[in-house]
């Protein structure tokens, strides 16, 4: 074994074996106290909108966590006060009224009033929750108006007069409706509060095919659909990752409306289920007669492809010209490396030459 494997192996039979009641705590508690926290990420990873909920999310989060550590009386109900919120000695929980799931729980009221282990990890438990919330209460931003007055078009937010104060603030923080729509929105929020003819909103219903079924409120559908827009979720990642499969070295120069008109077609045929193969297939490969406008279309993209490079080069050309840049080439880096051998070759017998004329 290398030195590094010998070091690995240590640490490992030491966890396993001469810290196995500290090791099997520790994992009790990751198992247990994470798992709120990975709740939260997996609620945005869906591909319906949720931005709607995004603030709920947020406060629900931040009360459930401090709950783990915080007496639950000194945690406060609305974003102003839970923002301000000092995780000082006087509020927290004993260390053993700490959640800290069944595994150690169990190990806990098993041990020794004076267990060493027990004391070390409680206390590194209740630094990792101090230092958790207090980044969690600093970087959430649940004091933050347009996501407040975002949860506002939720339908099961109707009837409440908070409700109607966030609506009426939304068009003033995305600027999307025309002065004649916004007078129109300032009449719909008040008739959408109590109108009996909506339609129902149900569980699981997505909410963007909600509002977009919503006609008789056209200034608020128009807003709201422009809301849920917004992107909360790793779909952007995903289209990174489909990218791979479009630029490599032979079309890493492609133009964002080739590049748009490709994912256009790949998205097409996904919500149809099936592939371009399938899609144009022929039933006899020899005898079927192929599609004209097919062949039309083809002919034509080939026609703008030549016109595009051919707009392109005598773009650059004109650059070239304006900043009266050489059409000479730039060496090779092998050619470079000899040049400057060159160079230094020359350099030295000048400098013994001179050296030889000076004696």
């Amino acid at each position: 074994m290398t030195k590094d494997g010998k070091l690995r192996k240590e640490r490992i039979v030491g966890k396993l074996f001469d810290e196995r009641k500290k090791t099997r705590m520790l994992l009790g508690l990751y198992m247990s106290a994470l798992n709120i926290l990975k709740e939260y990420v997996i609620i945005f990873q869906s591909k319906e909108p949720m931005v709607h909920v995004l603030h709920d999310k947020q406060m629900q989060l931040l009360q459930n966590f401090l709950s783990y550590f915080v007496d639950p009386q000194h945690i406060p109900r609305t974003a102003t006060k839970l923002k301000a919120l000092q995780l000082t000695d006087a509020i927290l929980l004993p260390k053993t009224s700490m959640f800290m799931g069944s595994v150690a729980l169990s190990m806990v009221r098993n041990s020794k009033t004076k267990d060493r282990v027990v004391k070390e990890v409680l206390g590194l438990l209740r630094t990792a929750y101090v230092k958790c919330g207090t980044a969690l209460l600093r970087k959430m931003p649940i004091t933050n108006t347009l996501l407040q007055n975002i949860s506002a078009i939720d339908p099961r937010a109707r009837g409440h007069a908070i409700t109607i104060s966030h609506l009426r603030d939304l068009p003033h923080q995305v600027k999307v409706l025309t002065q004649d729509e916004e007078d129109l929105y300032a009449r719909e929020i008040h008739r959408y509060q109590l109108d009996p003819m909506l339609p129902v909103y149900q569980q699981g219903t997505r909410i963007d095919h909600w509002w977009a079924s919503v006609t008789d409120y056209p200034a608020m559908r128009k807003l709201t659909l422009a809301v849920l827009c917004c992107f909360h979720g790793p779909m952007v990642e995903g289209v990174f990752n489909l990218m791979g499969d479009i630029m490599d070295s032979k079309s890493s120069s492609l133009s964002t409306s080739s590049v748009n008109a490709i994912q256009n077609v790949k998205s097409a045929l996904k919500a149809q289920k099936t592939t371009s193969v399938e899609y144009f297939k022929r039933e006899d490969p020899l005898y079927t007669p192929v599609v004209p406008g097919l062949i039309q279309k083809m002919i034509n993209a080939s026609a703008v492809r030549i016109n595009n490079l051919a707009t392109r080069k005598q773009e650059k050309n004109d650059r070239r010209m304006m900043f009266r840049i050489s059409n000479k080439q730039p060496v090779g880096k092998t050619k470079a490396t000899e040049l400057v051998s060159q160079n230094v070759k020359k350099a030295c017998i000048e400098h013994q030459d001179h050296i030889a004329i000076k004696k």
